[in-house]
């Protein structure tokens, strides 16, 4: 091997393994809403969540007439061993924590700001 593709290789290396940190970091910054849009106690939840200040950005996902959306939250769901699962829910991947329910949500997101 040359010297040449040898550092050629150290710098891609440490390209990719700073790429993936700031993608990791970016990816576990947000909080993700699951919701529908036929729950009324979703919709009083994703008014305070619109409202809130927060350094955070979250991720609003339909989950009633989104497919892939409700797929995704059921594996999350299964993963985090939840034997039912209800909206309004929100996901902290930082903590790979599932809140459900309005108080337990604004009472997390307490905390957490």
């Amino acid at each position: 091997m040359s010297r040449k593709s040898f550092f050629a290789g150290l710098v891609l290396g440490w390209l990719f393994l700073f790429l993936s940190i700031y993608s990791y970091n970016k990816e576990t910054d947000m909080l993700i809403f699951y919701y529908s849009d036929e729950c009324p106690k979703c919709h009083e939840a994703l008014r305070y969540l619109l409202s809130l200040e927060t350094s955070r950005m979250i991720i609003f996902k339909e989950v009633f007439y989104n497919e892939e959306n409700y797929e995704e939250f059921v594996r999350l769901g299964k993963r985090l061993r939840f034997d039912a699962l209800e909206v309004p829910a929100l996901y902290d991947p930082r903590k790979d924590r599932l809140i459900v329910g309005n108080e337990n949500i604004s009472n997390y997101l307490e905390k957490i700001q």
